[in-house]
């Protein structure tokens, strides 16, 4: 629910300009629908798109003996709290942006813990290599 929320009210702005420039008589020489314009109409509908798109942030955790829990976060917020021992896989909750930052951190209730790929800006795709080792 919480990221459908995030898509509409990134969308009603970016579709309610396409709809300003292009129907309200910002193209009366019909441009936008010559062979000419289809290059403009490509990258517009890309644009549109990439603002639309989001991709999640994840990667392996690994509880070694002594640690019983961890708590992940990504960007001071987002908790997922791991009980598992051995190797678990992670996803946040919460999906990012193309050029949006994240930052991973983990806190065990004993011992330490060792991230691998925690920090990084979203590009085109989901972040899955981030990996977590905790032990005492």
């Amino acid at each position: 629910m919480k990221s459908s929320r995030k898509i509409r009210t990134t969308a009603v702005p970016i579709l309610l300009l396409y709809s300003i420039i292009f129907a309200a008589g910002c193209d009366e020489d019909k441009a936008w629908e010559t062979a000419d314009s289809k290059a403009n109409q490509s990258i517009m509908r890309l644009y549109i798109m990439d603002k639309l798109m989001t991709y999640t942030v994840g990667g392996t955790v690994t509880l070694n003996v002594g640690v019983s829990s961890v708590v992940l976060q990504n960007n001071g917020t987002d908790d997922i709290t791991i009980n598992a021992s051995g190797a678990s896989r992670f996803t946040f909750a919460t999906r990012l942006h193309r050029n949006a930052a994240y930052s991973v951190s983990a806190t065990p209730d004993t011992g330490s813990c060792t991230l691998t790929n925690e920090t990084g800006t979203i590009t085109y795709s989901n972040i899955t290599n981030i990996s977590v080792v905790c032990g005492p």
